[in-house]
């Protein structure tokens, strides 16, 4: 006989706490002749009974499954499952041969399969899920209150803030001029990536979060958090914050995830967070697989291929001169383009020789200029933004005709047949409202990509003029951003290498 007892923090009103349980199940075990089992009482504490994820509930499966348990007690049927797929799963089928249920607190069991017994079990289980339903629903909505009342209702106090006072936080001195800089290195310097600004910042001395040392995915972390734009985000918070209003953004559920501007004291603007986000996109987007720190040393690692489509691989002599070669040849994938080493330096010469005569001088803002009118325009976006609004002012009216047309038919004033009718009609509009949204909303944060990527090309031009005093990775970087492919052919010799290369624009 075994103990299973679970508690989440959602109910913490319901009077179910774990010493409650436990005593009930006890007195119902001794009750029956039992002996209670320390070893065999299994407990979850925190866990919700949404999905059968549980460190407690897994030991407990196992046990039966290995045959010691005959029964299993719990407080009520909810504490094993409050999703009726998963209870049904569980106790009907996963034990069903094995061990019996019983509830402590419900005055029936599995021993017998009874039609009767069946049905108060499936009853029970769909009430489990019910309940779980609305205690989600009323813990959501409390969160949403209190997020429009002001409140940061987050345990952890991000990096930059400070407690003001109970759900309010203000910007701490030190930390948010800290704060502040990531994000413009993010924005102005093009080689700055994540792990190029915590390695910075580490040299520099200057502490991270917690006093500890900074890391790349800190920094990320840092760069994706809305809260440092004022917008305080409940539901998941990698997100995109290009919709406006934080429309279209769901959380794992399904549920729209609140979001509410200007809760918190605003570190940086709300345009810049935009633009690093989406710089932030872009760059994982156009990341090459396989890539390693070591390969930033090298300019055309990770950016030029071979002929064959393989990557090139690099390496140095004893006098430090670098030799590119195929990883295909190199790794006996089968290389058919005739790929040999090649010395580096000569070939990356004729490509930044290349790149200055494309982009450099007088034509850098001809390039420019070319680019911009490759991409969306600002009235696009404004556009847009007001066509958003527009669906979602429709959705709210199509909501409130649902709303009444239930009120009318539980009044009696309308039919049922009528209501039906009326039902279907605007539930077919709202999945076209929906369908509508989610294209319009695509396109918005498609636009505000490629704006972020025209800061990024802008500059980049910009920093061609500073090609020699870069850092190899300020190089690389600003090589991929105006040629994102290089191809490398083999006409003969290792001297005789021909480079293709893809410009953008």
């Amino acid at each position: 006989m075994a103990i299973y007892i679970r508690w989440s923090t959602e109910e913490q009103g319901e009077g179910t706490t774990l010493e409650i349980q436990r005593e009930r199940c006890a007195l119902f075990v001794r009750s029956q002749g039992w002996m209670v089992r320390e070893e065999l009482t299994f407990v979850d504490e925190g866990y919700s009974g949404a999905n059968l994820e549980r460190p407690g509930l897994k030991r407990l499966r196992q046990a039966v499954l290995a045959g010691w348990v005959d029964c299993v007690v719990s407080y009520r049927l909810d504490r094993i499952s409050r999703n009726l797929v998963d209870t049904v799963t569980l106790v009907r089928q996963e034990w069903a041969g094995k061990c019996i249920y019983r509830s402590a607190t419900e005055g029936f069991d599995t021993s017998q399969d009874s039609p009767t017994g069946g049905l108060i079990f499936n009853i029970l289980a769909s009430f489990a899920e019910f309940e779980r339903a609305v205690i989600r629903d009323r813990t959501i909505a409390g969160t949403r209150r209190r997020m429009k009342e002001g409140m940061y209702i987050s345990g952890t106090v991000p990096f930059g803030y400070e407690r003001a006072g109970k759900g309010q936080l203000r910007v701490k001195p030190g930390e948010s001029d800290t704060v502040a800089r990531i994000f413009e290195m993010a924005l102005v310097d093009v080689s700055a990536t994540p792990t190029n600004i915590a390695r910075r910042l580490s040299q520099e001395g200057i502490p991270g979060p917690g006093g500890g040392k900074w890391w790349a995915t800190t920094v990320t972390a840092l760069l994706r958090n809305p809260l440092y734009a004022g917008m305080v985000v409940y539901g998941r918070r990698n997100i995109s914050p290009t919709s406006p209003g934080g429309s279209g953004r769901h959380d794992a559920s399904g549920e729209p995830i609140a979001s509410v501007d200007d809760a918190v004291p605003a570190i940086v603007s709300r345009e810049v967070f935009e633009k690093v986000h989406a710089l932030l996109s872009q760059r994982q987007l156009s990341k090459p697989k396989n890539s390693n720190r070591a390969s930033g040393e090298y300019l055309l690692t990770t950016i030029a291929k071979c002929k064959c489509g393989g990557p090139l691989g690099a390496v140095k002599d004893r006098h430090g001169n670098v030799y590119y070669r195929c990883q295909r040849k190199q790794q006996g994938a089968g290389c058919w383009a005739g790929a040999v080493a090649f010395r580096g330096k000569p070939v990356e010469e004729r490509i930044v020789e290349a790149l200055r005569e494309r982009f450099g001088g007088g034509r850098k803002q001809e390039a420019f200029g070319i680019l911009r009118e490759r991409f969306a325009s600002d009235c696009r976006r404004r556009e847009l933004e007001e066509a958003i609004k527009a669906t979602e002012r429709r959705k709210q009216e199509v909501l409130v005709d649902l709303a009444r047309l239930r009120r009318q038919a539980r009044q009696g004033e309308l039919r049922a047949s009528t209501y039906e009718e009326f039902k279907a009609d605007a539930e077919a509009e709202m999945a076209e409202l929906e369908e509508r949204l989610r294209g319009l909303q695509v396109q918005h944060a498609a636009t505000g990509r490629e704006e972020a990527v025209l800061d990024q090309l802008e500059r980049a031009l910009n920093a061609l003029d500073e090609w020699d005093d870069l850092p190899p990775a300020g190089r690389k970087e600003l090589l991929r951003t105006l040629a994102p492919r290089i191809v490398v052919f083999y006409p003969g010799r290792a001297r005789d290498i021909d480079v293709q290369v893809q410009w953008i624009g």
